[in-house]
């Protein structure tokens, strides 16, 4: 009797820890789904960025205006892909440094001589292959340039970091 007693103790032990160990083993995997679902998303995202930016580029109507730095000693660049007739304009801040904290890039394209705003640029695309289409559809400019002013922008361009002709 004492025999089963022990036996049957030993057995509840032996079937907790592996009850244990295959919830161990079930949180792991499904830490690791999450996680590979999230990557997947991301991936996703990043193709469907690039099929656009290709079609995008195929487009005989789209004018790729490369911005250069007027900032002496400080080499930066940014891109503007501008299709005139569509109105469409999409910006691409390759080269351009992480604002410093309060501060946020403004798009401006040159409309008659005179800076007109096409909005404020999100900081995570400084520096980085991200490309993004700008709400404000152009029909006209001589040029494209990107400012670096106070969180919210600014009705004219303080700082203008780089200029690009049209």
């Amino acid at each position: 009797m004492i025999a089963l007693l022990i036996g049957s103790i030993v057995l509840n032990i032996i079937l907790w820890n592996q009850g244990a160990s295959v919830s161990d083993e079930k949180n792991k995997l499904a830490y690791d789904m999450a996680r590979l679902q999230t990557e997947e998303k991301i991936m996703a995202s990043q193709l469907e960025e690039y099929q656009r930016a290709k079609s995008m580029m195929a487009d005989t109507g789209m004018q790729t205006i490369v911005m250069h730095t007027t900032q002496q000693g400080h080499p930066m660049a940014a891109t503007v892909y501008w299709s005139k007739t569509k109105g469409e304009a999409y910006v691409a801040m390759n080269a351009l440094p992480m604002p410093p904290k309060g501060m946020q890039y403004q798009l401006w394209v040159i409309q008659g001589g005179k800076p007109v705003s096409m909005g404020m640029l999100p900081n995570h695309m400084a520096n980085s292959p991200a490309m993004q289409k700008v709400d404000m559809s152009v029909t006209s400019g001589e040029a494209f340039a990107i400012s670096l002013e106070k969180e919210g922008g600014n009705p004219t361009p303080t700082t203008v970091y780089v200029l690009g002709k049209a």
